[in-house]
């Protein structure tokens, strides 16, 4: 193995030995664009390979084209190609857009990833360097993981699936895997590494502040009352440290008023613009709030059921509503105005969504709050049956109905879940109370159905919390979570039925289907 300057100008005939050697000397310092290879693939190589579609200067990420940097530094690293990242912008940089790196480096990756498989897994994918190949023309760079769609490819070639933790990704080497340098508005280095996520960790918090102070002249404004500002744009260029990005205007919802701030990445600014617009639609209908408020039906008898909710589970508490008439009115404005419906950027719409649709209000209120009141019934008889004493024996399984009960149920849920799983929490529910109910004559049963679905659901739960913490979303995720709900319900209280077969196989496939 040799470390090489990758540059169309090395002179013919030094590719080895002293030659090579003294010309690395003599140009170390000039050569813009510097690979890892080994000496034969070196060779094999001619002037037309080195181009800046194969090595570009930047790479661009959600419109930012972000500068890139070749280097040699075998052992170390910085060894291949590094990232500069704005401080501002780290948040917006995909992490899994980064693992396709350039597309000259692409093809030695999947061939390195490949090579790492099991045996019993890589056998089905020889010679490799031809399936490398074979994919990387069917493959596009996207914000997938590289390993999720290339694991996709290959089964769709082959019929072999590649579980995600067969990929050797820690063996890949250094050169191999995105390097990057964080920098100050300066451009001077704050951070450098190859893991983004603990990048990310470690300086988002600054880099939202740092993002804040981006110039955004005319249209970042306070204390809204209304839609007079004119058309709200999806994204706007801004400029920090030299190098272009993007910021994501949104509404934001702040006490008790309404703001537009620009936002470091889609998902904050998607996240915050649904508060954002309801708040403003609540301001725009105070009178009919305020009537929607005093009217909610059953709201004390509800209120003493809530009292004894869990807290929301961690990375979701700073996002929902504090109380429960704040969680009913929030979700009755959701339902009548936003969701299911098209985005609202304009003046215009805005107008005529709320024109057309606030003759709902009280039917769906009146709706709303049967659904709610039926749920908090059956949350409370569950919890009081789980709260009473129980043999020593039952403990395991009574504690997973607590966990479960807590993880459907708590301070924030109604504005955290769906409406359309939301009307499923009743026999979510119901199913725990005969679970419980059958536990005393059925105890053996209930416990090894339930140490059948622990290995599954564990895994899951890892996934779960880790994504809360970083404050990230991903439907696969979510929509197992529902599986799981609807296997409990199959498992424990089969009486109650579900919508669709399910059984813990059907989750195991959609598992490896889904790529998790």
């Amino acid at each position: 193995m040799i470390y090489a300057f990758y540059d169309a100008r090395i002179p013919q005939g030094i590719y080895s030995g002293a030659g090579f050697e003294k010309w690395l000397r003599e140009n170390s310092a000039s050569q813009p664009k510097l690979l890892h290879m080994t000496q034969e693939s070196l060779m094999r190589r001619d002037a037309g390979e080195v181009t800046d579609e194969l090595y570009p200067d930047v790479l661009n990420i959600e419109g930012i084209p972000l500068p890139l940097e070749y280097h040699f530094k075998p052992g170390e690293e910085r060894d291949g190609v590094t990232l500069k990242i704005p401080l501002a912008v780290i948040n917006q940089v995909s992490e899994a857009r980064c693992e396709w790196l350039v597309p000259g480096l692409l093809r030695e990756k999947i061939v390195a990833l490949l090579r790492g498989l099991p045996k019993q897994l890589r056998k089905s994918f020889v010679p490799v360097p031809d399936y490398a190949d074979a994919c990387l023309k069917a493959m596009q760079p996207s914000d997938k993981p590289l390993t999720r769609i290339l694991g996709e490819e290959l089964k769709r070639m082959t019929g072999v699936h590649v579980p995600e933790d067969a990929w050797q990704q820690q063996e890949i080497p250094s050169h191999l895997q995105m390097s990057y340098r964080l920098v100050d508005d300066e451009g001077r280095s704050i951070a450098t590494g190859q893991d983004l996520h603990q990048l990310k960790k470690e300086h988002g918090d600054a880099a939202e502040k740092s993002f804040k102070t981006l110039p955004v002249s005319g249209l970042e404004q306070d204390d809204l009352k209304d839609w007079d500002f004119g058309d709200l744009p999806e994204t706007v260029s801004l400029e920090r440290a030299g190098i272009q990005m993007q910021g994501y205007p949104a509404l934001v919802a702040l006490k008790e008023r309404v703001a537009i701030r620009v936002l470091d990445s889609k998902l904050k600014a998607d996240q915050a613009m649904k508060a954002g617009l309801r708040g403003l639609i609540m301001l725009k209908l105070a009178q009919e709030v305020r009537y929607l408020q005093r009217n909610l039906p059953e709201l004390r008898s509800m209120h003493l059921q809530y009292a004894k909710v869990a807290t929301a589970p961690e990375g979701l508490m700073s996002h929902l509503p504090k109380d429960l008439e704040a969680e009913l009115v929030s979700l009755i404005v959701d339902r009548t105005f936003i969701e299911g419906r098209p985005a609202v950027r304009t003046e215009v719409q805005f107008t005529q969504r709320i024109t057309e649709e606030k003759g709902q209000l009280v039917a769906v209120a009146n709706e709303t709050c049967k659904l709610v009141s039926r749920i908090l019934d059956e949350y409370q008889q569950a919890r009081k049956l789980l709260s009473g004493s129980m043999p020593i024996n039952l403990i395991p399984m009574i504690s997973d109905m607590k966990q479960q009960l807590d993880r459907l149920v708590f301070r924030g849920f109604l504005q955290y879940t769906p409406w359309p799983h939301l009307q499923h929490f009743p026999r979510y529910l119901k199913a725990i109370i005969m679970r419980l109910e059958k536990i005393g004559y059925a105890a053996g049963r209930d416990l090894q159905h339930m140490r059948e679905m622990q290995s599954l659901y564990s895994q899951w739960q890892e996934k779960d919390q880790a994504l809360r913490k970083a404050g990230r979303l991903d439907a696969r995720v979510d929509e197992l979570r529902w599986s799981f709900e609807e296997l409990r319900v199959s498992l424990f209280a089969q009486e109650l039925k579900t919508p669709a077969p399910i059984s813990l196989k059907r989750i195991e496939k959609r598992w490896k289907e889904l790529g998790l």
